[in-house]
């Protein structure tokens, strides 16, 4: 921790205000890339599903045929 002892009251309160700030800022990056991870992986998941649903409908079809 740094102790700042030459600022006065209102040069602290602009560096508290700016580091709320820029956390805000983070967070909410930090959001929207979870909601593009999390949107990737389900479109990922879904084509998973797909592929695996047509491999066994093909292998039904030559088994049955």
């Amino acid at each position: 921790m740094v102790v700042i002892l030459d600022m006065s009251r209102n040069d602290l309160l602009v560096k508290i205000k700016q580091a709320e700030q820029t956390a805000e800022s983070s967070l909410e990056g930090a959001e929207k890339e979870r909601s593009v991870a999390l949107r990737n992986a389900e479109t990922k998941s879904h084509s998973v599903i797909d592929d695996a649903r047509n491999k066994a409908e093909t292998k039904a079809s030559k088994a049955t045929g």
